[in-house]
């Protein structure tokens, strides 16, 4: 199994070095396998959000660094938009950006930083935070006691049966599922709540943690590269909607205000 995968790699290495930069991964006219598109992303969270809490509750959610995404207008997922740019992807060996060429003369950059301005999430900062995360935990005890490990269904059924006793718990609960249902989609059968994410919001720490890294690395990891060799089926994930917006090119100011930074050096 271990030299499979050593083959595989190799073979996918091989490949890529036989690429052209900055030129089409799928060349024109190549037929590729994908044709159903898939999404876990909760598009509903606002509306969701709203019809669970309370009015006391919203406010504190509100209050939170979560708390501008409450006044998101209803969206959907184009899936037809994020198959087009993914169709014209251009060959780059930075493994955190996202280049594409529209109409034979348009390149466009999407990174950190324009993730960053669009979401408006954290994106500074270390994400590797370090701690033991396997001690007792008083969210995981409290609603999720005897489960080994909790899983998002686990969670999306405690948040949607209200089982929280108290509003800060209502909130904190919101919050992680928020997070693993809007901001990182994944589908809820196969994923378990990292034991990391209960402690961040547990003893607030989410609040200066850079989950825009942790998120732009899920979304550009099923982006890059993602076509080729593939099955019909394909899923999106991390956070799609920072794709769909049409102005993703930051001021100075902008970038200022996030602490990003503002030098950048490409060959485009």
């Amino acid at each position: 199994m271990l030299l499979d995968n050593l083959r595989k790699r190799r073979a996918k290495g091989l490949e890529w070095m036989m690429l052209k930069r900055w030129k089409l991964y799928i060349p024109v006219g190549e037929p590729f396998l994908v044709t159903h598109w898939i999404s876990y992303t909760n598009v509903d969270i606002v509306s969701v959000l709203q019809s669970k809490l309370t009015d006391v509750q919203l406010w504190m959610l509100r209050e939170s660094c979560f708390g501008y995404f409450l006044d998101l207008p209803r969206v959907a997922i184009q899936t037809q938009l994020i198959r087009s740019l993914m169709f014209r992807e251009l060959v780059q060996d930075k493994c955190d950006q996202f280049y594409v060429k529209l109409n034979d003369e348009c390149v466009l950059r999407f990174g950190l930083r324009e993730f960053g301005i669009v979401s408006g999430l954290n994106c500074c900062g270390n994400e590797h935070v370090k701690g033991n995360f396997n001690g007792p935990n008083r969210l995981v005890d409290t609603y999720f006691s005897g489960f080994e490990a909790v899983s998002k269904k686990s969670l999306i059924d405690c948040f949607e049966t209200k089982k929280c006793q108290f509003d800060e718990d209502s909130v904190k609960i919101a919050i992680i599922y928020f997070i693993n249902t809007f901001l990182m989609s994944t589908q809820a059968q196969k994923i378990y709540i990292s034991k990391r994410c209960f402690h961040l919001v547990e003893s607030g720490e989410y609040v200066s943690f850079p989950w825009g890294k942790i998120v732009f690395r899920a979304l550009i990891k099923s982006m890059r590269d993602g076509l080729r060799g593939k099955s019909e089926f394909y899923r999106i994930s991390g956070f799609p909607l920072a794709l769909q917006f049409k102005n993703i090119s930051p001021t100075t100011k902008e970038l200022r205000i996030f602490t990003l930074l503002i030098e950048v050096n490409d060959e485009y």
